[in-house]
């Protein structure tokens, strides 16, 4: 035999037993979408309790031979790539598929085709692997955090709206109040009280000269001058009301008021307490008791 007739023979072997290998690659890529298919099917529809097993995990173990794990495995890449990716990728085999299937179908995309999976060892593979799932959940917290950023920023720029609107509404208010005429009842000073005080004590001065009371009485006196100089100031503010007074005027005008009350009921109190116990005194007290309810009955009609 020649050596081309050698060759001739085993380049015709070599061709044959090529096909060989394909035809049984594709009878076990075939194979494996069946067994996944089949190991599916009895999971779930439990046809295992036909045969006597009370689990599925104890009829893979007992009855197929299979370790519960490798049958869950080639569930999970049956559900991950479907009939048809898994036989197309059925010569990766099951631990690589398995691998696999634990990503996301963009990220196993992307894995794929960077990386020549049925070249890398199952070690290697299960590193890059890792490596993705830390770079994407690494992304996820970026984006969670910049989702939660845009969600902050809205927020802020909703409430700076919200008060933008509320000084807006309040502008308007002020210029409206600025605008508006001002009506303020200014009310004359009360002489009819103070008349009747001072001759109460002018009275009481004559009656027992006691220079306690004397002092009390010019106290009055003064409160009188004060009362009269009180009465010019309060013309002076009735005519700036007359011209629609502000509200810090108004203020201004109730003091006066509120001062004139005051000084006129501390003068007469102290002619009530320097004079003597006695039934005179009574009276001066039941008088002083009367204008004061008199008082808090003109604030409640107000």
């Amino acid at each position: 035999m020649t050596n081309g007739s050698v060759a001739l023979k085993r380049q015709l072997k070599a061709q044959s037993l090529h096909r060989t290998i394909l035809a049984n690659g594709q009878i076990a890529a075939e194979a494996m979408v069946e067994l996944a298919k089949n190991l599916k099917e009895m999971r779930d529809t439990k046809l295992y309790k036909e045969l006597g097993y009370d689990k599925f995990e104890a009829y893979c173990e007992e009855a197929a031979h299979i370790k519960q794990r490798q049958a869950y495995n080639f569930i999970k890449a049956l559900d991950e790539f479907g009939q048809e990716g898994l036989q197309a990728n059925a010569n990766l085999g099951i631990t690589k598929l398995t691998a696999l299937a634990a990503l996301c179908s963009d990220d196993r995309e992307q894995l794929m085709a960077t990386v020549d999976v049925e070249a890398v060892s199952t070690r290697e593979l299960e590193e890059k692997i890792a490596e993705l799932k830390k770079k994407c959940e690494q992304l996820s917290l970026d984006l969670d955090a910049a989702n939660k950023a845009d969600d902050a920023l809205e927020q802020l720029t909703e409430e700076k709206q919200e008060l933008e609107s509320k000084l807006t509404d309040l502008q308007e208010e002020n210029e409206k109040l600025k605008n508006r005429p001002v009506e303020v009842a200014v009310a004359e000073p009360s002489e009819k009280q103070l008349e009747e005080i001072r001759k109460k004590v002018e009275a009481e001065v004559k009656a027992d000269g006691d220079k306690r009371v004397k002092k009390a009485l010019e106290g009055q006196l003064s409160a009188e001058k004060r009362a009269q100089e009180l009465e010019e100031q309060v013309k002076v503010l009735q005519s700036t009301a007359q011209k629609s007074a502000p509200p810090s005027e108004r203020r201004e005008l109730l003091k006066f008021h509120f001062s004139n009350i005051e000084t006129a009921f501390n003068a007469a109190a102290d002619i009530i307490r320097a004079m003597d116990d006695g039934e005179e005194k009574e009276k001066f007290r039941a008088a002083m008791r009367t204008f004061v309810d008199k008082c808090v009955n003109a604030v409640v009609g107000v």
